[in-house]
C-alpha cells in the first residue's frame, strides 16, 4: 500500500520546471521542423528503433544484442555526422539566421545596396557561403563574368583571368583546358 501511495505522490511543480518543459518542447518542435522532408527523418526513425531494441534487450536480458547496440552507438554518432553533414550545416545556418543573431550581422553599406547584382549573383554568393563550392556567374544583361568563392564575388573577370583563377583553385586536379560555358548555363 505504501508503494501505491509513493507512486501517486507527485512533487510540486515550480515555474522553473514549466520553463524547462517549454524550452525542451520548443527545441524538439524546431528539430522536427528542420528534419521534415529530409533523409534525417528515416535516420530518426531508425535511431528510435535501435533505442527501443536496446531497452527491450535489456528487459529481456538479451546480453549479446545489448552489447552490440552499446558498442555500435559511438560509431553511429560519427556515421550520422559524416552522412548528414550538409543537413547539419543547413540546420546550423538556419539557426544562425534567427532574429536574435541578426544583431551581430554587419550592416550593409549604401554602395553595396545600390550594386547591379541580380538573382544569379546573389544565389552564387549564398551557395558558396554555405559550402566549399566555387561558382561562375555570367550576367545575361551585360556579359560580365564573376567568380563567387566563400560568399565573396570577384567581378569583371576576363575569360583568361577566369581560366587562370579556376586552374589555381582546382589545384591541378584536372589537367587540360577548362570547358567554357555559355552565358545562360553559367550558374543557377
Amino acid at each position: 500500500m505504501e508503494s501505491l501511495a509513493e507512486l501517486l505522490h507527485r512533487p510540486t511543480v515550480s515555474w522553473s520546471d514549466l520553463l524547462d518543459i517549454a524550452l525542451v518542447s520548443f527545441l524538439i518542435y524546431e528539430l522536427l521542423l528542420l528534419i521534415r522532408g529530409t533523409r534525417a527523418v528515416q535516420m530518426a526513425l531508425s535511431g528510435g528503433f535501435l533505442i527501443g531494441l536496446f531497452f527491450l534487450s535489456d528487459w529481456l536480458q538479451l546480453e549479446t544484442v545489448n552489447w552490440v547496440i552499446r558498442n555500435l552507438s559511438a560509431y553511429v554518432v560519427v556515421a550520422i555526422i559524416v552522412l548528414f553533414q550538409s543537413d547539419i550545416r543547413r540546420a546550423l545556418a538556419h539557426f544562425g539566421r534567427a532574429r536574435f543573431f541578426r544583431y551581430f550581422e554587419r550592416a550593409t553599406s549604401t554602395d553595396e545596396t545600390l550594386e547591379e547584382l541580380g538573382t544569379r549573383h546573389r544565389a552564387a554568393s549564398g551557395l558558396t557561403e554555405e559550402n566549399d563550392a566555387v561558382a561562375v556567374v555570367v550576367s545575361e544583361e551585360t556579359g560580365i563574368i564573376s567568380l563567387a568563392i566563400a560568399g565573396d564575388l570577384e567581378r569583371r573577370l576576363t575569360a583568361d583571368t577566369l581560366r587562370i583563377r579556376l586552374r589555381a583553385l582546382l589545384g591541378g586536379r584536372r589537367s587540360g583546358r577548362i570547358n567554357q560555358v555559355r552565358s545562360r548555363d553559367a550558374l543557377v
